[in-house]
């Protein structure tokens, strides 16, 4: 087999994955899964023990659209596609979940003040039902920079013993009777009163007081708000919570305060209207004053009681024309009201008055004007003048002022146009009285400015009083439709997703421990492992030795590992069935991998069947069958090969052990190991020991150490290769791929050495794959094949005992 078979061999084995062996080799763990999965289903249970219920608490909040509050003239720009700026619902959402709202609940409701008892091993919130109550000034809770923590343990006389600690340094003893106690401790104070309406519990009280600002940004993050639907103005409300009354009244009370901000945001362009109205309301009363009173005086000069009106046929027309003169007048006084209003840096974010100028697309364009200045304040509420939606709007709202000026001067065009039409017209109608005297048109002039100071007067008073109507009327913006509820049971704990998890997991962490100890594994544990690692055929498994005695084959024995020589022996005799094929040469890749073990008792193996055998220590290096077999004399193969022993045959020794098994020992260690194996003597010798012997066994040296064992390569008939299982690397299999397809070790074939078959592992792995030689405590080969005797039983019933601990 050349490297090229060898290394596709690999790549198709560690392609191939045998999902039977891995699971094989979880289920041996069997009770690690066991006790992890209990400990992990423990702790889920402790956990759940340990939480309290959590519900959803949601109510639905209708947002009133602007048009129920809108003027004829918004709702007819409406109608022309040149609408005011409407609420946008999101940000309606983020002004109803902003800071400042929920700071206003949590001032109200005393949020900021929290008591808790623990009944069993959960927490229960005593909201509105605790039997000690906690007042706190609150100015003075705004300005806390660590909590104050109140632990009260009831006594048996009904007091309480109270432990107060505020900040790392503060701590006080206190008792608290039925009298309210005053407590000064730091730079704060407070009054704890007893609630009579509720009973005395058992249980340790936990009173906690935070700043309330740390309450607000919990419950601005808390409380989700989204629309019902798409295009919907139906808002839900929902708060998760372990106390339901508790979340009621904050979700009530959060609809409540959105209300407040939003009514008095309308109410400021009212309240900036009648403060202009007022002011131009005094300035009109002293020009009609004056006009009157210059009126009075004419008429007292002229001594006029009564004015004949003559050319009735060009008064009327006259009359209509003065008319609409005085409607261009009003017009042009209030665009005058409204540029000195604008041209007012001071009002740069003040809404502008609405006084009902008739230009409708100039009257559209103030009423857009003033809708996104407010949604601009309301922003601002909830955000910075650095946001870049700010600054943003800033800039529209700039370009709509210049178009409010632009629209001043185009509108004020308009009107003088109009007036100089009207100015030319009243000139012919006064030509055409000129026979009037001059004192009645004097008179007239007079009353005519008396007349449009008077009609202004009365109109400013008009609009003061819609003004304060409609203040009056302001509607809040959102009106619960669905009053705050529990939906369905508790959200959370999860039981039975908690239980699923905490399952998993048992499972899971054992897995893993299991896969990790198996990544970083680098050793094998038995045959299987290494028939996936190399395509060098395994001939058989010696089981791990645990008497301690180095010598297992015995005659007439029994046991499990004496078995698995024996199948070895089997085998070894049909691959040597021809007569020339004796030598069989035992190696390893290094030491302590039971090379000498299995060479001694393979020999012991054969010398049973009555065939004469002879084990040849050619590990010259470290030898080892001197020290096992006890042999006195120092000389050995290396004296032959040295020169300094002529004689074979006193070389070779009984072992003592079977009259069917003699011993070349190594001899002395030579200075020159691997020079001796090259010389022809040895191939002399070999040449004797297979006329003489039926097996020769040669123990040589580990094949990753020294080059010794490839130098006698060419002596042999099999190579055994040697690997311990959990203690030789995988790596050592890697490199006995190279030797063989190097060809520097020729009909070779692996024992696995050492292997445990007591364990779960092997049992599971061995009955998977349905090969397994029942070497458990179940069967003996003893009974299974009638040639067991008292001793051998003995030794199962001790093998059993051994397995069953």
């Amino acid at each position: 087999m050349d490297s090229k078979d060898i290394l596709s061999q690999e790549e198709e084995q560690d392609k191939s994955v045998d999902f039977r062996e891995i699971l094989f080799n979880y289920l041996v763990h069997w009770k690690w899964f066991v006790v992890s999965v209990i400990i992990a289903m423990g702790i889920a249970f402790f956990i759940l023990a340990r939480k309290n219920n959590v519900y959803t608490v949601t109510t639905s909040v209708l947002m009133k659209n602007d048009k129920s509050g809108a003027t004829p003239d918004m709702l007819m720009m409406e109608s022309l596609g040149m609408g005011a700026v409407k609420n946008n619902l999101e940000n309606e959402i983020e002004i109803m979940r902003s800071k400042n709202v929920m700071l206003q609940v949590v001032m109200d409701l005393k949020l900021y003040t929290n008591y808790t008892m623990e009944k069993g091993m959960r927490k229960i919130d005593l909201y509105k039902d605790t039997p000690i109550e906690l007042s706190i000034d609150s100015t003075m809770v705004k300005n806390l920079v660590s909590p104050i923590v109140v632990e009260a343990l009831p006594q048996v006389n009904g007091d309480y013993r109270l432990t107060i600690s505020y900040g790392h340094e503060n701590k006080k003893s206190m008792v608290l009777a039925n009298k309210p106690l005053l407590v000064n401790i730091g730079d704060v104070s407070f009054t704890l009163t007893r609630n009579d309406l509720v009973s005395v519990p058992k249980d340790d009280i936990l009173i906690t007081v935070s700043n309330p600002r740390n309450m607000a940004n919990y419950l601005s993050k808390a409380v989700v708000a989204d629309a019902l639907s798409k295009g919907s103005t139906i808002l839900t409300l929902s708060l998760n919570t372990f106390n339901i009354p508790k979340a009621k009244d904050v979700l009530n009370r959060v609809v409540f305060y959105y209300n407040e901000l939003s009514m008095a945001e309308k109410n400021r362009v009212a309240l900036n209207t009648e403060k202009f109205i007022d002011e131009r309301i005094v300035a009109i009363s002293k020009e009609l004053g004056s006009v009157e009173k210059q009126a009075e005086n004419f008429r007292k000069t002229h001594k006029l009681t009564d004015i004949k009106n003559e050319g009735e046929k060009f008064t009327t027309e006259l009359s209509e024309t003065e008319k609409k003169l005085f409607e261009l007048e009003t017009q042009l006084n209030l665009l005058d009201y409204v540029d000195q209003f604008v041209s007012n840096k001071q009002y740069m974010y003040t809404p502008i008055p609405a006084l009902g100028i008739t230009d409708p697309g100039f009257s559209g364009l103030i009423n857009k004007y003033n809708q996104m200045l407010l949604v601009r304040e309301r922003l601002l509420r909830s955000s910075s003048e650095n946001n870049p939606l700010i600054t943003d709007m800033n800039h529209d709202i700039a370009d709509l002022r210049n178009g409010v000026m632009s629209g001043i001067v185009s509108a004020r065009k308009g009107l003088n146009i109009e007036k100089k039409d009207l100015q030319s017209k009243n000139r012919e109608l006064n030509n055409m009285v000129a026979s009037v005297p001059e004192v009645e048109r004097e008179l007239t002039e007079i009353m005519r400015q008396q007349s449009i100071k008077d009609k202004l007067y009365v109109f400013l008073l008009e609009k003061r009083e819609e003004n304060s109507l409609n203040k009056t009327l302001t509607v809040p913006v959102a009106s619960i439709v669905d009053t705050p509820d529990v939906t369905g049971g508790p959200v959370e704990p999860n039981k039975p997703k908690t239980l699923l998890v905490a399952f998993v997991f048992g499972l899971a962490i054992p897995a893993l421990i299991i896969f990790l100890r198996d990544m970083f594994n680098v050793k094998f544990k038995d045959r299987i492992d290494v028939e996936r690692l190399t395509s060098v055929p395994v001939l058989g498994e010696i089981a791990k030795n645990d008497t301690g005695d180095q010598f297992v084959v015995k005659a007439k024995s029994t046991t499990p590992i004496v078995e698995l020589f024996r199948l070895v022996r089997n085998s070894l005799q049909f691959m040597l069935s021809e007569p020339d094929k004796k030598v069989i040469n035992v190696t390893s890749t290094v030491t302590q991998e039971g090379k000498t073990f299995f060479s001694m008792n393979l020999a012991l193996s054969f010398a049973l069947t009555n065939k004469k055998v002879i084990l040849v220590g050619l590990d010259i290096r470290r030898p080892q069958l001197k020290k096992h077999f006890s042999i006195t004399t120092n000389k050995g193969i290396t004296s032959f090969l040295s020169g300094q022993e002529p004689d074979l045959e006193s070389l070779i020794v009984p072992s003592g052990m079977s009259e069917y098994l003699d011993l070349l020992p190594a001899g002395p260690v030579p200075p020159n190991p691997n020079e001796l194996l090259t010389n022809s003597r040895l191939d002399q010798i070999f040449e004797v020991l297979r006329e003489k012997y039926d097996y020769i066994i040669v123990d040589t040296a580990p094949v990753g150490m020294v080059s010794d064992t490839f130098l006698l390569n060419r002596l042999a008939d099999v190579n055994l290769y040697i690997t311990r299982a959990n203690y030789s690397s995988k790596k050592y299999l890697a490199l006995l791929n190279s030797y063989v397809a190097d060809k520097r070790l020729t009909s070779t074939y692996l024992i696995v050495n050492a292997v445990d078959m007591r364990t779960q592992s092997y049992s599971y792995r061995k009955y998977g794959y349905g090969y397994g030689y029942g070497y458990s405590s179940k069967y003996s080969y003893g009974s299974a094949y009638g040639y067991g005797n008292s001793n051998d039983s003995q030794e199962v019933k001790k093998q059993k005992k051994k397995e069953k601990f």
